[in-house]
């Protein structure tokens, strides 16, 4: 009988993931994409902000709406979830990405080229890109880790709007300069569907490397299992 109930909850949370990191994947790369009304850095950083505020609200209470493998590997150091559980989030967040990017395609076919893709500004050099990445990818981790703690408890509801505000912060300020990935999910589909490497490895070492080092800050800094307050 557990394992069954274990079958259920990790199906759960693997539907809860594959689905939320398409919608994620589809909404974002969706307000990047240039048309005659609205287009352009601003439309793009709302709608990503927009896309992470609405998955939260749909999936927060199923799987924690981490659709992103840094948030399951900062939730991993944290406790949250166990190697097991890590390694389904992130099939599911891998599978995810491919699928919310595919259906865009399949609507906008024309639009098959790098459109979507988390790429540098051409003139930024590589070291810079991948500091901004790990920076701005420590906020977001550190905030994420912050949802955890069990003294923020009486302030869950509001979490997916402030995690929103801040992904649109974020984006306003990196996105022109190193597309603001922050999310090896997210850079993965466009790039793999465009078969577009370009510094590719960036977008995976950075976040992940940001997300260890706020987790482990996080726990062992700011005591997370000290309690209500």
């Amino acid at each position: 009988m557990k394992f069954n109930l274990n079958i259920l909850k990790y199906g759960n949370v693997f539907l809860s993931e594959f689905f939320g990191t398409a919608i994620l994947l589809f909404i974002s790369c969706f307000g990047s994409l240039p048309n005659k009304e609205f287009s352009g850095h601003f439309n793009a950083c709302i709608t990503s902000g927009l896309a992470v505020m609405s998955v939260m609200q749909i999936f927060g209470h199923i799987s924690g709406a981490h659709v992103n493998p840094v948030t399951t590997i900062c939730a991993c150091i944290m406790g949250q979830v166990d190697v097991l559980q890590a390694v389904i989030y992130f099939v599911a967040q891998m599978w995810g990405s491919l699928a919310g990017f595919g259906l865009l395609l399949i609507i906008f076919p024309e639009a098959h080229s790098t459109f979507g893709m988390t790429l540098p500004l051409e003139t930024m050099k590589t070291w810079k890109v991948f500091i901004i990445e790990v920076l701005i990818t420590f906020v977001l981790s550190i905030a994420n880790c912050s949802t955890w703690d069990p003294r923020v408890g009486k302030l869950k509801d509001s979490m997916p709007l402030r995690i929103g505000f801040l992904v649109i912060a974020l984006n306003l300020i990196a996105a022109p300069y190193t597309g603001c990935s922050m999310n090896p999910a997210r850079s993965f589909g466009p790039a793999l569907w465009n078969n577009q490497w370009h510094i590719h490895w960036v977008y995976w070492l950075a976040p992940i490397s940001a997300g260890v080092l706020a987790a482990i800050i996080y726990k062992f800094a700011f005591n997370v299992n000290s309690g209500d307050e």
